[in-house]
């Protein structure tokens, strides 16, 4: 990329060699964008339901933070991070959460760096296209959100 391809005609990424007038400039690598996008708003669900492809630019990890705020007294959802599959367009799982009875936050993970952990971490990595799958036991109420953040 050029400079001129920023607007305002600067490159951020690359720095002065000196804090002086600049007589060169050094590349500064950026190690990663991390992406944040909103997979389900804060809602009453009653329903099994998905979020149907969702595209991952270049991040090899996922953070997903789920938070129930109000549920039935016999409510049930598991969440699901599956990928597809570019030749067969079939999904396969990643990660299932335990199921969540009750309010608070979940946090899952996929990554290729942690120690995986039944049901809330993942060793692997997340592929192009990938899903969130919200299974409801039953037609009971849950009041929850779900927010995602992709990570380089």
């Amino acid at each position: 990329m050029a400079d001129d391809d920023f607007q305002g005609g600067t490159n951020p990424r690359l720095a002065s060699a000196s804090s002086g007038t600049p007589k060169a400039k050094v590349h500064v690598p950026r190690v990663g964008t991390n992406t944040e996008v909103v997979a389900f708003a804060s809602a009453v669900y009653t329903a099994t339901q998905n979020t149907g492809d969702l595209e991952n630019p270049s991040a090899k990890s996922l953070r997903l933070v789920i938070d129930v705020t109000l549920y039935a007294a016999s409510a049930s959802v598991v969440f699901t991070i599956q990928a597809k599959d570019v030749a067969s367009g079939k999904y396969t799982t990643l990660l299932d959460s335990a199921a969540i009875v009750g309010t608070g936050e979940t946090v899952l993970r996929i990554d290729p760096r942690l120690t995986a952990s039944a049901n809330l971490i993942a060793k692997d990595v997340l592929s192009r296209t990938y899903r969130i799958l919200a299974t409801h036991a039953d037609g009971d109420a849950i009041t929850y959100s779900v927010g995602l953040s992709l990570v380089g």
